[in-house]
């Protein structure tokens, strides 16, 4: 798992967290649809669910390294971007 000391991931809820703290939380717990967890936009708890999605693994590809992401595309699916957007620079 990846580890969180301290919290300098985030919080998790509207205090946020790290992609890969959230993307252990749905490996661990999956997914429901949001007509059975609607979302409030506040911190509270979680309650119970049934998960629609799951997945089992996730792997965190490289910074800029396009051939990392041509073949985990082609091998593993979907994949999730993060891009630095602030400070905003020309």
């Amino acid at each position: 798992g990846v580890a969180n000391p301290g919290q300098c991931g985030g919080a998790g809820g509207c205090a946020g967290a790290t992609i890969e703290l959230g993307l252990q939380y749905v490996a661990q717990h999956g997914l429901p649809l949001e007509t059975n967890v609607p979302y409030t936009g506040q911190d509270g708890s979680c309650s119970a669910y049934t998960a629609a999605v799951r997945f089992t693994n996730f792997a965190t590809l490289g910074v800029n390294d396009p051939p990392s992401v041509q073949a985990a595309l082609a091998t593993t699916g979907p994949l999730i971007a993060v891009v630095a957007s602030s400070p905003m620079q020309y």
